[in-house]
């Protein structure tokens, strides 16, 4: 098995060089085999950090090729020569951009591949081997022609051809192995096979210190409690499937060494250290000690007394209860407080839950009261807000703070950030089908305090500001400029800013066509004199429609969320809440033409487009001739 790897580790070196440069957009010099150990290759390249050919701007960098191990499934004959016939052909559905979300809301696999790629011809057979091999499992195959569905790129975020993405309770996670059937299975396997059964306390051992950086969930139950297929239960199951970036594992009470072993490492319980009279006992092993003041979440490192691992032991837990177990994994899967850095803001982002700030030096007068308040408040409403402290000197600091706070003067401060959710009122407006579809991530919203300073301190007010915020009495903070005064808009295209878009696009009868642009933008300098044109045009028709813009770079409005400027909305009178994206040629004509046919109140687009009715500088008899 190893002289097989070796081989062909020696034989693809230089193919594997010119890959790695091709997928990563970097460019990797004199590629080396360091070790082959059970199956994994380990290379050594240099990447060079700027386009200079010179050899003071290069860093080395240590990349990881992991092939199946022994342990797993092999590559033989029965693989090589499995019988692909029409019945194994439909284990592999076809999809279409419009059938990927509804496919992977279950347990599935999708290939996204293009026709006119080498290595999507080669992955297709090894694809469909894997889906022989694993038929007989409740996960489904598909496979989608992302030339033919272009949308797909974006909707699903498809950076590279071939990719496999393997999607479990929802949630895609990409297959970066080799391409064939022996690989993906063994993946496939391990994507939805995540409780482990700890038998002994060395598994135990083994299993606490791999990754010392990641959260492990044990669940202790009795032999009795488990389902046939000796798993803790669904729930638990999904569960681990759903949350990569822990690791989950069961044992049973009667494994009385393992449970003798768990509990004397509890530090973080009232249950002591008697093995007698638990329950359906979780126990959650992290990598700090809630009894330490901050955890460096990235460098793993406790900035306190103690780097000991913490042990969280909670007893009584119904492993069948999902939200009890999705409720638990937020809560414990963050320390209490988070001493913020410039590699954490993804990990925190994709929980989606609030994340409170900080903002404060530890230089600070009174920091140790302010910081003790605040850890009360982490323990009070532990899984429920993320709280964050920061400092204002280091770069990310300041990024993050030129986000969250108004004044870098206003120091010490407190600020929310939060990502709404599906049922959330402050959600994105979902554009119709004439938008492009793709993946829509929300934009983040925003609270603010004005109170800062040493008066944070005073009247209870950090905890008020939590407070109010869990209570929903507080709303989000929106960009936004000053209104003009009337006086500055009267032009035909109307001014809208934030403050105003309520007023003037939303709660009122007219149907509203507005153009979300940004100063620099080359493409809406490029629109604005026929948009003014338009806008002159259609003057006849004020009582009905109103041509507007809004500076889209300088102004944050509640529920929308811009991809790209320009971007031209069409909100229709009495159904403000579905806007209409138009996404045809940015010309005088083409837009009359497709405002008369869209909006409520309708009207012969002839009247407008008539070359007598022009006005100075009207450019539309040209845009009729084909001329603009």
């Amino acid at each position: 098995m190893k002289y097989h790897f070796l081989k062909l580790a020696l034989t693809t070196l230089a193919f594997i060089q010119v890959f790695l440069n091709f997928v990563s957009g970097v460019e990797f010099r004199d590629a080396k085999l360091n070790s082959i150990d059970n199956g994994d290759i380990n290379l050594t390249a240099d990447i060079p950090l700027n386009n200079n050919n010179d050899n003071e701007h290069i860093i080395n960098h240590n990349l990881q090729l992991t092939t199946p191990s022994p342990s797993l499934i092999r590559y033989n004959s029965e693989i090589e020569n499995h019988n692909l016939d029409s019945e194994n052909l439909n284990l592999v559905k076809q999809l279409s951009h419009e059938g990927v979300y509804n496919f992977t809301r279950e347990d599935s696999v999708v290939l996204f591949y293009v026709p006119w790629c080498m290595f999507c011809r080669e992955i297709i057979p090894e694809f469909n081997k894997a889906a022989q091999i694993l038929k007989d499992k409740k996960i489904k195959f598909g496979k989608i022609d992302a030339n033919e569905h272009r949308q797909i790129v974006l909707m699903e975020q498809i950076i590279k051809f071939p990719t496999i993405k393997v999607y479990s309770e929802g949630i895609g996670h990409y297959y970066n192995g080799l391409s064939n059937a022996v690989s993906i299975t063994n993946f496939i396997n391990t994507e939805f096979d995540r409780d482990l059964a700890i038998l002994d306390v060395e598994s135990l051992k083994l299993f606490t210190s791999t990754d010392k950086s990641s959260i492990k969930m044990i669940a202790i139950i009795n032999e009795t409690q488990t389902n046939p297929t000796n798993t803790v239960s669904v729930s638990y199951s999904k569960i681990s499937r759903k949350y990569h970036n822990i690791f989950f594992a069961h044992t049973f009470s009667n494994n009385t060494d393992i449970v003798k072993y768990i509990l004397s490492k509890n530090n973080n319980s009232k249950l002591g250290n008697n093995e007698s009279n638990l329950n359906s006992l979780l126990a959650i092993i992290t990598p700090w000690n809630d009894n330490s003041e901050l955890f460096d979440i990235d460098n793993t490192e406790i900035n306190g007394n103690n780097s000991e691992q913490g042990v969280i032991l909670l007893d009584n837990i119904d492993f069948n209860n999902y939200d009890l177990l999705e409720n638990l994994v937020h809560k414990y899967q963050f320390p209490l407080i988070i001493d913020f850095n410039p590699f954490i803001a993804q990990k925190l982002f994709s929980v989606n839950k609030p994340i409170a700030f900080l903002f404060i030096n530890k230089d600070t007068p009174n920091y140790d009261l302010f910081m003790k308040r605040y850890r009360n408040l982490a323990i009070q409403f532990r899984g429920d807000i993320i709280f964050v402290r920061s400092g204002n000197s280091l770069p990310h600091e300041k990024r993050i703070s030129q986000v969250l706070v108004n004044d870098e003067n206003e120091f010490p401060v407190i600020s929310i950030i939060r990502v709404p959710e599906e049922n959330d009122d402050n959600k994105n407006i979902l554009l119709p089908p004439n938008m492009p579809q793709m993946k829509q991530s929300q934009t983040p919203l925003i609270y603010k305090y004005h109170i800062y300073g040493q008066q944070l301190l005073q009247n209870s007010n950090i905890e008020h500001f939590i407070n109010e915020f869990i209570s929903g009495r507080i709303e989000p903070y929106y960009k936004s400029e000053e209104p003009p005064s009337e006086e500055d808009n009267t032009g035909a295209v109307r001014i809208v800013v934030s403050k105003t878009f309520k007023k003037e696009v939303i709660d009122n009868d007219l149907d509203v066509f507005i153009v979300f642009f940004a100063p620099w933008c080359g493409h809406c300098r490029k629109l604005e004199p026929d948009f003014h044109s338009l806008a002159l045009r259609l003057q006849g028709l004020n009582d009905k429609l109103k041509i507007a813009k809004i500076d889209g770079s300088q102004n944050d409005v509640p529920n929308i969320q811009i991809f790209g400027f320009p971007t031209l909305l069409l909100f229709r009178s009495g159904q403000k809440d579905q806007p209409m994206f138009y996404g045809g040629d940015r010309t005088i004509v083409e837009m009359i033409q497709w405002l008369s046919e869209n909006i409520a109140n309708k009207f012969d687009p002839q009247v407008y487009l008539n070359p007598e009715n022009a006005f100075e500088d009207d450019d539309l008899d040209m845009a009729l001739s084909h001329e603009l």
